[in-house]
């Protein structure tokens, strides 16, 4: 929305300066030209889908594809039954690194994120395009060298500094502490950390582990034009070119739906690129179509001799311009082509569905001479 308001209103000032500082040189015929050439910019943006042409260009591998050469292809991942015991291994045995600067304890747990993906059967880039469902670490008791235990623990992890200080979704930095801060930094990096604030010595610390899975349903796409509906929206599959797949979906579901291609023995393809447009909404379109209404209207009023001055050109827009409509940005619908090694027989798009949340425990031994 903010694109159009600066797109329309700097279009129309251009248009305007033009006017201003050529009108009184440049003869009726020639104004009533840029008046049609206007209307005409903005009858096509109102018969488009984006605001400027949607061009698919065709994007081929480096090295000529063969169908005998495997590295055209990717081995998907096999589904797999979850076997819980192999997954509560992965996570105790992790060797974490500890650190102590008093009264902090830096307990850094590495992701392992393809490993895990692996073998949870899922795709290898997984917990990369969800962030949000990678393994959450939480203390749940602290044991002391003199044997006692505590399970009131005051502790600091990027998940627990985003649910306790975002306001509707965003986080405001510089409302955080130095310590704050510093743990909140850390959650693109390589491993998860937890802050424990103790001035005891440590023993061992005891976490749960919540790791939440997401389901999938997989839906086969073998005819162009195609549409998915689902309880919430739609996706669109648009066109199959040769090893270009063009399709579209809401902002909201872009990194979350996983789009396979396959090629005529159904194998996958591999990808080798893609685009991203972001489209126009309904009501976007309609906007744009009031303004080519004006401009018709003062194009023909200039014709008639009922306008003839800059500041009469200006006071019918003031008066009459719309404002650019409110648009969900998570909603707007995005137009993706991706491209392949090979010629598309078939797709197949995952979409997710439900989580089911499963629970670990694991216990990390604090090394004394972490606490000198």
């Amino acid at each position: 929305m903010r694109l159009l308001r600066k797109l329309n209103y700097v279009l129309y000032l251009s248009f305007c300066m033009s006017i201003s500082a050529q009108a009184k040189m440049e003869d009726k015929q020639h104004l009533l030209a840029r008046l049609q050439s206007s209307f005409e910019y903005m009858t096509q943006i109102a018969n488009s889908d984006s605001l400027n042409p949607i061009e698919i260009q065709p994007v081929r591998p480096i090295k000529k594809f063969d169908p005998k050469d495997e590295h055209n292809f990717i081995v998907l991942p096999a589904k797999k039954q979850i076997d819980s015991e192999e997954i509560n291994q992965f996570f105790m045995q992790k060797q974490s690194h500890i650190d102590y600067k008093y009264p902090y304890y830096f307990f850094n747990i590495p992701k392992e994120s393809y490993k895990l993906a692996k073998l949870l059967g899922l795709e290898p880039d997984y917990f990369y395009r969800n962030t949000q469902l990678h393994p959450i670490f939480t203390p749940t008791e602290m044991v002391l060298m003199d044997g006692s235990r505590e399970t009131n623990i005051d502790y600091l992890s990027p998940s627990k500094i985003f649910t306790d200080k975002n306001i509707e979704g965003e986080l405001e930095q510089h409302h955080l502490s130095e310590i704050e801060q510093s743990v909140y930094a850390t959650k693109d990096s390589f491993y998860d950390q937890v802050v424990i604030e103790s001035d005891q010595t440590l023993k061992q610390v005891s976490f749960q582990v919540d790791l939440p899975l997401q389901h999938y349903q997989s839906y086969k796409i073998t005819q162009v034009p195609d549409k998915i509906e689902t309880q919430f929206d739609s996706i669109h599959l648009t066109q199959i070119t040769g090893n270009a797949v063009t399709y579209r979906l809401p902002k909201n579901r872009v990194g979350s739906v996983i789009m396979h291609a396959f090629y005529q023995d159904g194998r996958a393809l591999l990808s080798i690129g893609s685009s991203i447009h972001p489209l126009l909404t309904d009501d976007e379109k309609s906007y744009h179509r009031q303004l080519a209404n004006l401009f018709k209207e003062v194009h023909r009023l200039v014709d008639m001799d009922k306008i003839k001055t800059e500041k009469e050109i200006r006071d019918f827009f003031q008066a009459r311009q719309p404002f650019p409509p409110e648009v969900d940005e998570d909603k707007r619908y995005f137009q993706i082509t991706r491209y392949y090694t090979g010629d598309v027989s078939q797709i197949v798009f995952q979409l997710p569905e439900q989580i089911e949340r499963q629970q670990f425990n694991i216990v990390l031994p604090v090394p004394h001479n972490e606490q000198k």
